[in-house]
């Protein structure tokens, strides 16, 4: 499984951990595992994914819509992302939009710490994150 996103966001984790945290939804099993281990976890990387998107695509008001929970869930979907979450038992049905969109930005911030905090990887991420086509747009 890791191998394929990997493939799909055009980058390899060093620390594979990184990123079965950043695919593990609040409340699932392994959440309270992580939690527990003061790990990094989904919100965590979320929160810190959320802040690298809008720093990278912020000089350019025309594509702030790329941050939306609604964009970031619907490219997550396109990207069958949703098979792939470790979710809360309690969770029945589709993944939720605020779910899907948390561990899209998850995994921006999982590359954010694998990578030794390297803004050109986040670059690069933020293109399959957001779907822009529009390298200016994420450009520096």
């Amino acid at each position: 499984m890791s191998q394929e996103i990997e493939s799909q966001i055009h980058y390899q984790f060093t620390d594979k951990q990184l990123l079965h945290q950043a695919l593990t939804a609040s409340g699932a099993e392994d959440f309270d595992t992580i939690h527990s281990n003061q790990q990094r976890d989904c919100k965590d990387l979320a929160l810190v994914g959320d802040a690298l998107l809008r720093l990278i695509i912020v000089d350019d008001w025309e594509v702030q819509s790329l941050a939306s929970n609604e964009h970031l869930c619907d490219i997550g979907m396109r990207r069958k992302l949703d098979a792939k979450i470790t979710r809360n038992s309690s969770q029945k049905g589709d993944v939720g939009k605020v779910t899907m969109a948390s561990t899209m930005e998850a995994l921006v911030g999982a590359v954010w710490f694998d990578s030794g905090k390297n803004l050109d990887a986040i670059r690069e991420i933020v293109g399959f994150v957001t779907n822009s086509k529009r390298r200016d747009a994420i450009d520096h």
